[in-house]
Parts: structure tokens; sequence; C-alpha cells
């Protein structure tokens, strides 16, 4: 099977629109993308949110690590926003052995939170199986994911409700907070399924009273 990245803002609006009615977090899911061609007037007309919420801005190239290199600039009004955005675009970037400009910027809501309210999530696809990895502790820091995260392999044609979720990934998170991540979850794989991924990856995911909300996703 064949496989194509695609920006950080296309996935976050295909989650918006195809997670089930109901799933935690799919009305916390909002951005705007700006780059060459792209008119600020459009940006703010499709997106209201810009004037209601702080907000992050950052570069959506399939970059990893954006926050450790310094990517991503947190809590700013949009003025703001569209100021670091217009004074790095064309910037000149060098990620080990590659270089290139900046050229593509999403612009999403501030969420703020502490760090004990991170988590991280990732499904890919196998020929036999595809697999849910999940870790109690999320965030630029997290480490060597594959090493810490406890691993549930899932059958193809099988759909594992939030309670399978919960007993199986959840052991290490909040009681309280076990409904709420697990139907996350639990829907996050069904679209995965339905929208015919073969990878996602969200980190962190954010819960924060009865809210969720997906920050970082691949």
């Amino acid at each position: 099977m064949s496989a194509k990245a695609i920006r950080e803002a296309d996935g976050k609006r295909i989650l918006a629109k195809n997670l089930p009615e109901g799933c935690p977090g799919k009305t916390n899911i909002f951005c705007a993308s700006y780059g060459h061609g792209t008119s600020w007037d459009d940006v703010e007309a499709g997106s209201p949110f810009l004037k209601e919420k702080k907000l992050v801005a950052k570069p959506d190239q399939l970059i990893k690590r954006r926050g450790k290199l310094g990517l991503v600039k947190i809590d700013l009004d949009f003025p703001a926003a569209k100021e670091w955005v217009t004074e790095k675009m064309d910037s000149e970037i060098t990620i080990g052995r590659s270089t290139g400009k900046l050229n593509h910027f999403v612009i999403e809501p501030f969420v703020k939170h502490d760090q004990s309210d991170e988590y991280y999530v990732c499904i890919y696809a196998g020929r036999h199986a595809n697999t849910i990895l999940f870790y109690h502790e999320g965030g630029v820091d997290i480490g060597d994911v594959e090493a810490k995260a406890i691993s549930f392999d899932v059958k193809l044609d099988d759909l594992p409700s939030a309670e399978v979720i919960s007993t199986t990934l959840l052991a290490e998170v909040p009681a309280e907070r076990k409904p709420i991540v697990a139907e996350f979850v639990s829907s996050l794989y069904a679209t995965f399924i339905d929208c015919h991924f073969t990878y996602v990856e969200i980190n962190p995911l954010v819960v924060v009273g009865e809210e969720v909300y997906i920050l970082d996703l691949a």
C-alpha cells in the first residue's frame, strides 16, 4: 500500500470532519493555513477564531520536533501571529543534512495546560494487524516512545471499544480521565479505518477538565 504524508492542517480538517459526532475533542479542532498565494484577509475571513482566541503559530511542512527547533510560537494575538509568520516566511532552515525555506504555516488556538495533561497516541497500519501506541506522558521531551509506550495490536476486522482501549492501554491514566481518553482513542481508531490512513500520531493529546485537544498531529 502506498502512503503519502499530508500537512498538519489538512489532517486536522479531516479529523474535524470525520470523527464521530460526540467524540471528545471533535468540536475543539480549529486551524488556519498561510502560505505563498494566501491573503491574510482571506485567512481571517475564513477563521473567526483568530480574533477570539490566543494562538499558536508554527511551520506546517512535515518538520518534526518543531518546539525544540524554536519553530513554535505560543500565546499570541492575531497581529503578533501574523508578524511572526511574516518574519519566518522564506527564512532558510537546516535540519540534519537538509536545507530549505519555510513557506507554509498553520495557526491554531493556544491551549493552556500542565505537563500532566499531555498524552501520546499513535496508530499505524500493518499487514496483519494495526497497532495503537499509547503513553501517559506526551510532549517534546517524550524521548524513545517505542520503548516506553504500551502497544496494542488490533486485528484488521476489529474496532476496539472504549472499554477495551481503557483496559489495554490506559493503566497509567487517572481514573477520572480514563472514560474520555478511551472514547477519543476508540473514535480515532474508527476514523483511521474509515479514512484509509496508514499513520496517525498525536503528541501531545491534551486533556483539560472534560475537554480534549489535538495539539500536534502527524
